[in-house]
């Protein structure tokens, strides 16, 4: 893993060998980017398939680092219009702390059904199946 600076415009993402180099080390046009998907090559990762030059893996610092890049990758080679990208996967990966009796990484919209739901911590912790039902219900 190479440490790369990048940035995006409306039509390009570009690649520098640091926040300081004015030169791109690598030009990627938006039009030629098929599909972005979240990978578990790295924590905090994505790909990025390209027709141009094949698959890129990016790893970002936070998860909210991750999803913003991808939301506007994705969002910017539509715009470009030549090459619509589709299936775009957003990977959840949500654990439960048995010892807090809480869940970790759980999206705030989850957080908002589940505390609706009127499921108690103990039913959680009872019937973790219940949780899924609640969610994929809504």
């Amino acid at each position: 893993w190479t440490r790369q600076f990048m940035m995006l415009n409306e039509n390009l993402l570009l690649f520098y060998k640091s926040d300081t180099h004015t030169s791109p080390s690598e030009i990627i046009s938006l039009s030629s980017i098929k599909n972005v998907t979240r990978t578990e090559e790295k924590e905090f990762c994505f790909k990025i398939e390209c027709s141009s030059r094949g698959d890129m893996y990016i790893s970002c610092k936070t998860e909210t680092d991750m999803y913003a890049w991808m939301d506007e990758i994705y969002k910017r080679a539509n715009r470009v219009g030549i090459s619509k990208i589709s299936n775009v996967k957003r990977n959840v990966h949500v654990g439960f702390d048995e010892a807090s009796g809480e869940f970790t990484n759980l999206p705030k919209q989850w957080q908002d059904i589940l505390i609706g739901s009127k499921l108690t911590k103990e039913d959680m912790q009872k019937d973790p199946q219940a949780v899924l039902d609640v969610l994929n219900y809504y």
